[in-house]
Formats: C-alpha cells, structure tokens, sequence
C-alpha cells in the first residue's frame, strides 16, 4: 500500500525523547509545521523493549504524506522518523521542514547511522559485531 518510507535519524543532547509523552510532543509540533490536515492526535504504541516508544501521526501534507511514526531507542536519546507515502515524496522539501523544526526544537548532535542494523547497538564499530 505505501511503496515510499522515508527515513531519518536523530541524536539529542538533552533526555528530550525518552518518553512516551516526549514523543507525544514532538509529535504534535511537527504535526504543526508541517501543516497535516484532519490529524489525529499522536498514537503511542509502547515497544517490546522498556524504555523503547512507537507513534504516529496521520494525515496528508506537501508531498502526499500518508503518516509518519517515530521510534525512540532505549536509554540512547536517539530518534528515528520513518515517512510513509504511497505516492512520489518531495524528499528535499519535507527534509528541510523536518529538519528546521528539530534544530529549533532541540538540540540536535550529528547522527551517524552506522548502527541502521542494530538501532540498540552501543555505537562500536560494526567490524566488531558477529
């Protein structure tokens, strides 16, 4: 049904994604900026993992988004934004505004997506892994 997931990553220097409500925030802001028609209000969908949240958001915005859903990683302050779109996406566009909302939000550390195959990884080296 949605063929376009974009995804992108994010590290925090303050405790601003650890909870459920964090994330509820974050998500309500971005809902804001970027302009969602007949939003819900975010849905949070508590992980398998303690300490690990899911939720999203519904709607439409520039650039046929059908919703987006944010998972934040255990205990790391780290944030992962997926984009869900069955439909072409403005990337630039919508990574911009995304992006601008976050620097202004927070403060944002440059995120190195070396861990993308283990989200809980401890940030070693992936030679080092099995």
């Amino acid at each position: 049904m949605h063929d376009n997931i974009m995804t992108m990553y994010f590290s925090c220097l303050e405790d601003s994604f650890n909870t459920p409500e964090q994330i509820a925030i974050l998500l309500n802001g971005l809902k804001d900026k970027i302009d969602f028609n007949d939003c819900s209000y975010p849905l949070i969908i508590p992980r398998e993992h303690i300490g690990d949240y899911e939720a999203g958001i519904s709607g439409i915005v520039l650039g046929n988004i059908n919703y987006i859903t944010a998972h934040s990683y255990n205990r790391t302050n780290r944030l992962r934004l997926d984009i869900w779109s069955d439909k072409e996406m403005k990337e630039d566009d919508i990574k911009q505004k995304i992006n601008e909302f976050l620097a202004r939000t927070y403060t944002l550390m440059p995120h190195i997506p070396s861990n993308r195959a283990n989200p809980n990884g401890n940030g070693r080296n992936k030679s080092e892994s099995k």
